[in-house]
C-alpha cells in the first residue's frame, strides 16, 4: 500500500492584477514541494553534498544538485505555473515508483478556485 499525503492550495479568480505572482509563487511552491520530496526519500543514494538548503519564504527545504535530477524537476513543474496563471491547475502529484515499475509513494497538491482571489493555502 503506498503512502499518500494531500496538500490543498485554494487559486482564486482569473483576471486579477496578480496573476502573474500568484503563478509564480505557486509553481516555485510545486517545485520547491517536489525537490523536498525527492531529496527526503532518495537522500541515501546521494552524497551529502549533492543536496543543498534552500529557503522558499521563511520555510528551508532540501534540493538536489545532480543537474539530471534537478533537470528534469524543474523542467517537469515549469509549465506549472501557466497552469496557475490561468486557473487550468487541479492536481500536481509527486510519484515515486519501485522497481517493479508500481507506485510506492504519492504526495499530491490539490488546487482549488475561489471566487474572491487568490489565496493560497497549505492544510
Amino acid at each position: 500500500m503506498s503512502k499518500q499525503k494531500v496538500y490543498e492550495v485554494w487559486l482564486g479568480a482569473l483576471q486579477r492584477d496578480d496573476q502573474d505572482k500568484v503563478a509564480d509563487l505557486g509553481s516555485r511552491f510545486v517545485a520547491a514541494f517536489a525537490h523536498s520530496v525527492f531529496c527526503k526519500y532518495s537522500s541515501g543514494h546521494f552524497p551529502s553534498t549533492a543536496i543543498d538548503k534552500q529557503r522558499f519564504g521563511q520555510t528551508s527545504y532540501h534540493k538536489i544538485n545532480d543537474v539530471f535530477i534537478s533537470n528534469y524537476i524543474d523542467k517537469a513543474t515549469s509549465s506549472v505555473r501557466r497552469w496557475i496563471k490561468y486557473s487550468r491547475l487541479v492536481r500536481a502529484d509527486v510519484k515515486f515508483l519501485n522497481k517493479g515499475g508500481e507506485l510506492a509513494l504519492k504526495y499530491s497538491i490539490c488546487v482549488y478556485k475561489t471566487s474572491t482571489g487568490p489565496i493560497l493555502r497549505k492544510t
